[in-house]
Order: structure tokens, then sequence, then C-alpha cells
């Protein structure tokens, strides 16, 4: 199922205290360059600055113990749905999301 900007605007993940996560601040400055760049895609417009599935994948972030931070699996997991949905979006340059 493709995300929408909508989608990633909603998106919440766990906080951890006790162990490994990512800095906050730049999984959420991630979500909404992402949530931008669908905009502009349902828009019929080229994303810019461009954005595509694989900066999605190679995108790393700060990480937390001891302090909180968003848990990593569900970052993860949830970025990967998101480089899908931008990469199904490049095949089919013509479609849009709503």
């Amino acid at each position: 199922m493709a995300l929408t900007a909508t989608d990633v605007r909603a998106k919440r993940f766990t906080v951890t205290r006790r162990r490994k996560g990512y800095e906050r601040s730049e999984v959420m400055a991630l979500l909404a360059f992402a949530a931008t760049a669908l905009d502009q895609l349902a828009a019929g417009r080229s994303p810019s600055p461009p954005l595509d599935g694989g900066q999605i994948r190679t995108t790393t972030f700060g990480s937390t113990l001891l302090r909180e931070g968003y848990d990593q699996g569900q970052v993860d997991d949830f970025l990967e749905a998101l480089a899908s949905t931008l990469d199904a979006l490049a095949q089919a340059p013509d479609s849009s999301l709503s």
C-alpha cells in the first residue's frame, strides 16, 4: 500500500529510554521533508529538492542510549515502506497520490 503525505505526517513511533534509539528530531525532520515531497508528487510536480527511495534507505540518524529516542525497528520498517512508495512513484511518474 502506498503511503500518502498524511500517513507520513501522522506517523508516531514508540519512544525508547533504556536501549538504543534514533534521534527524534532527525527522524521527524526526514518525515517532514518526505511528506512535502509526497505532497508535490500528488500535485503532479517533481519534488524539489529531489527525494527517492534510495535516499531514504541510505539515511542515517544519530543514536540514543539512556535518553529518549525512537524505536529503531519501527522507524526502519516505516522508512522501508516510504522508500517503496517513492520507488513505485518513480516507476509510474504520471501517477499521483491523493
